[in-house]
């Protein structure tokens, strides 16, 4: 499938895209939201791209670009983002739950209010990332950098902290932790 084929699809109403493989397809700045994804294959550039509201359960989105993207209200469940980049991208209420990250770039990302329980975080960057009301309970955090992150209100009920990187970090009581600066 071409990037135009898919794009005259959506706009025709066809909102069920699930298991299509797209690894090759640059997606940036198209508006897909509320589109189904479901298991599709996404290894590609989705720079600006719109899927608020889509349903990306289990999707590869490995080493992927959605700098910029939207994705407030994704569903995410279970989607390897391993080594993708999610600069300045909006994930707002998003749902990770048991989403893989590990190495993920999400600098200077809004995650404000998702769920990421039970979602592997090894080694992630978000530097100056919005994570205010994210629920964290069951998440792997080994080796994170959190510098510059807003944690406010997040629950981190059983996680531990250890292997961190903090550097004027908003802690969810409102503290600033300094330990890496």
């Amino acid at each position: 499938m071409e990037r135009q084929e898919l794009i005259e699809l959506y706009k025709k109403g066809q909102r069920y895209f699930g298991r299509f493989d797209l690894r090759s397809m640059d997606l940036s700045n198209v508006d897909l939201s509320g589109a189904d994804f479901t298991n599709a294959l996404m290894n590609s550039c989705l720079i600006g791209a719109n899927l608020a509201g889509a349903d990306l359960t289990g999707v590869s989105f490995a080493k992927a670009s959605l700098v910029y993207a939207n994705l407030t209200k994704a569903i995410l469940r279970k989607a390897n983002l391993y080594f993708a980049s999610f600069r300045c991208a909006d994930l707002t209420g998003a749902d990770l739950r048991g989403a893989n990250l590990e190495n993920t770039e999400l600098l200077q990302a809004n995650l404000s209010g998702s769920d990421l329980r039970g979602a592997n975080l090894v080694g992630t960057k978000l530097i100056g990332s919005n994570l205010t009301g994210s629920d964290l309970r069951e998440t792997n955090l080994r080796g994170v950098n959190l510098c510059d992150a807003n944690l406010s209100q997040a629950n981190l009920e059983g996680v531990s902290l250890r292997g961190m990187y903090f550097c004027n970090t908003i802690m969810p009581d409102g503290s600033i932790r300094n330990d890496n600066c």
